[in-house]
Order: C-alpha cells, then sequence, then structure tokens
C-alpha cells in the first residue's frame, strides 16, 4: 500500500493541481485493472505448470509469482521516477 502512495504522489506532480483527482483516479484505476487481468491468470498459469492440481503444496512456488512481480514493478517505478526527475532539470 505504501507504493502506491509513492506512485500516486508522482502522478499528482505530473497531472498538475486542476487535475489531481482524476489523475489519481485514472492511475488507480489502471492499476487495479492491469492486476486482476495479468495477477490472477499469472497465477493460474504458474498453479497450471507446477502441478498444483496433482499436489497442492506445490501451490506455494506458484504464488512466489506475486512477490516477484512486485518487485519488477517496483524497479519499473523506480526507472520512470528517475526519467522524470531528469526531464525537470
Amino acid at each position: 500500500m505504501i507504493g502506491w502512495r509513492g506512485a500516486a504522489a508522482d502522478v499528482t506532480e505530473i497531472a498538475g493541481v486542476n487535475l489531481r483527482r482524476l489523475g489519481i483516479a485514472i492511475y488507480f484505476f489502471s492499476v487495479n485493472i492491469t492486476a486482476y487481468l495479468i495477477g490472477s491468470n499469472l497465477i493460474g498459469f504458474l498453479n497450471d505448470k507446477c502441478g498444483a492440481t496433482e499436489n497442492p503444496a506445490m501451490m506455494r512456488y506458484a504464488l512466489l509469482g506475486c512477490p516477484a512481480s512486485c518487485a519488477v514493478s517496483t524497479v519499473c517505478l523506480w526507472l520512470g521516477s528517475q526519467s522524470f526527475y531528469k526531464s525537470e532539470i
């Protein structure tokens, strides 16, 4: 949840004062839709590949995709913020 607040703060800087609420709404909408579209399908695909239907204990390995995707998104947000701050200078 803290990561969302930091990215939402960047959205408010990009959108400006007049469009702050709209920018945050669009950001949260796009993040949630993307998470629901990619996240559930990714976990289901990994469950099928790990064989979680035959051995339910293998589901723990499929669920490791969640923190891995969080790490990837953190790197993407960091790279995006670096390019944003370079363009301000």
